[in-house]
């Protein structure tokens, strides 16, 4: 998983 591919998830546990 790359985050640039999706970032969603790791937006979110980023803003967590």
């Amino acid at each position: 998983m790359n985050e640039a591919e999706n970032p969603s998830p790791f937006v979110l546990t980023a803003g967590v």
